[in-house]
């Protein structure tokens, strides 16, 4: 699958959990300590992603269990790595 998609369906599944959170996208950038909820946008849309070093700011915040948040967005976003360490992809 091209990685652009897979990322763009990465931010879908952000959204979804920001949603299921209770949260606007305002919301969500100042729990993460962000000035402007511009990049909550970009991460949605698939245009930008979630810094590693911020995986857990993130699960924190959207109230979502680090390791399960971190695999499934490798899985977005390298899923060469995925694959490696997993096997199969689950994505189609």
């Amino acid at each position: 699958m091209d990685k652009r998609i897979l990322k763009q369906r990465g931010g879908q599944y952000i959204r979804k959990l920001r949603k299921k959170a209770g949260k606007t996208q305002l919301e969500l950038s100042k729990a993460l300590g962000y000035d402007y909820y511009s990049f909550i946008s970009q991460v949605e849309q698939g245009t930008s992603k979630i810094p590693s070093e911020a995986l857990g700011q993130w699960a924190a915040a959207l109230n979502v269990d680090l390791r399960e948040f971190a695999t499934r967005l490798l899985e977005y976003y390298e899923p060469e790595f995925y694959q490696a360490i997993f096997g199969k992809r689950k994505l189609k």
